[in-house]
């Protein structure tokens, strides 16, 4: 993989990723979960650009 375009939009090792981590399981709690759901950490180009005083 040279190009971007080959590294990005693929979920595989070497492909890039913007990982978004929220503070609660949306598929366990179902639609109505996401009202209020927060974004703990924010990683954008394998930099961290967000993380929460929440976290440890």
């Amino acid at each position: 993989m040279s190009a971007p375009e080959d590294r990005r939009g693929k979920l595989w090792f070497g492909a890039d990723a913007d990982p978004v981590v929220l503070d609660r399981d949306i598929p366990v709690g179902g639609p109505s979960s996401i009202i209020g759901t927060s974004a703990v950490l924010t990683v954008v180009g394998g930099e961290v650009v967000h993380r929460s005083e929440a976290l440890p």
